[in-house]
């Protein structure tokens, strides 16, 4: 009896840790690194033509940001896990921006986003 109460939450936890090994992220961040800019210029300049085009991708749940000097991050919240289509949705839109927006701009780099993000949260 005790042989088979072990094998069943083995079981049981094999099979937990199987499903969350599959659950994907929901959450995509797009990173511009922007050396000599202020933070209102990455603003106006990289952060808002970014959220813009971003506009378009279907699905998405929230766009938040931040824009300090030199950089801005743009947390991306899906309304389901992020799907490799759904990544190559967001690449394509970024493809239309001038590589590094010119000057001494990065291109915007894509990443998935663990459950906590670095992007600041009122």
């Amino acid at each position: 009896m005790t042989h088979t109460v072990a094998s069943l939450v083995v079981a049981a936890l094999t099979a937990s840790c199987a499903a969350l090994s599959l659950e994907r992220p929901s959450l995509l961040v797009v990173e511009v690194q922007a050396r000599g800019l202020s933070a209102a210029d990455v603003e106006s300049r990289i952060t808002v033509p970014i959220e813009g085009a971003l506009a378009q991708v279907k699905n998405i749940k929230t766009l938040r940001s931040t824009s300090t000097d030199g950089t801005v991050a743009i947390e991306i919240e899906f309304e389901s896990p992020v799907s490799e289509d759904k990544r190559q949705d967001v690449l394509v839109v970024l493809r239309r921006f001038p590589v590094g927006f010119g000057g001494s701009t990065s291109s915007p780099q894509v990443r998935m986003a663990p459950a906590q993000t670095l992007v600041h949260r009122p």
